[in-house]
């Protein structure tokens, strides 16, 4: 399923490399000089490629995908919304979509794995930073969690339909949304005091 979800997104950059070469063809998207003194045609940039594809966190993948739609969601919703900023921000987000039920199971169950990302990260992270080694078998370990969770999140928005989706889901045991869950309910809000200590 990771491989065929990689292959999906493919479609995705190929349109935004577009869209970013015809607006730069036409004089679009020139964000000034850089300090050595090149060009820096970036604003119009929708996908960090390489960000998505080798991210260790979710919030990374969902900062390097759909990047000025997500600057414009920062802007008007997250920064705006009193609380559940990260819901409200996915709920706009699948409204903004259409009105597909699987728009709706993609970004809830997205908003889900971003809350329990932030539990693991702030939680578990610690424990590994005593060492290089343990540093790289978190990033392995966090790498490979993303992708699956990437996967799992997009389904959704592949089938559109609420029933077969679902299946999908029933098929894997919900796996996922169980995984997320008991890390949102279950691991504390700040990291313990032996792992601060390590």
């Amino acid at each position: 399923m990771v491989f065929a979800i990689t292959l999906v997104r493919a479609r995705y950059y190929f349109a935004w490399c577009l869209a970013e070469l015809t607006n730069i063809i036409a004089g679009l998207g020139f964000n000034g000089l850089l300090e050595d003194g090149t060009e820096d045609w970036s604003i119009i940039n929708n996908a960090n490629i390489l960000g998505v594809e080798t991210c260790t966190s979710m919030k990374i993948c969902m900062d390097s995908w759909n990047i000025s739609t997500l600057a414009w969601l920062r802007r008007t919703v997250y920064e705006r919304a009193y609380k559940f900023n990260t819901l409200a921000v996915f709920t706009v987000s699948a409204f903004w979509h259409g009105f597909y039920p699987g728009y709706y199971l993609a970004f809830f169950t997205g908003a889900l794995f971003i809350e329990a990302n932030r539990s693991i990260r702030r939680f578990i992270r610690p424990y590994f930073q005593a060492s290089k080694i343990s540093i790289l078998i978190y990033d392995a370990i966090t790498f490979v969690g993303t992708r699956c969770c990437c996967a799992y999140m997009v389904v959704p928005m592949l089938i559109y339909e609420f029933k077969p989706t679902v299946a999908v889901y029933m098929s894997q045991y919900c796996w996922m949304h169980i995984l997320g869950l008991a890390a949102v309910i279950f691991l504390p809000r700040r990291p313990s005091s032996r792992a601060k200590a390590s």
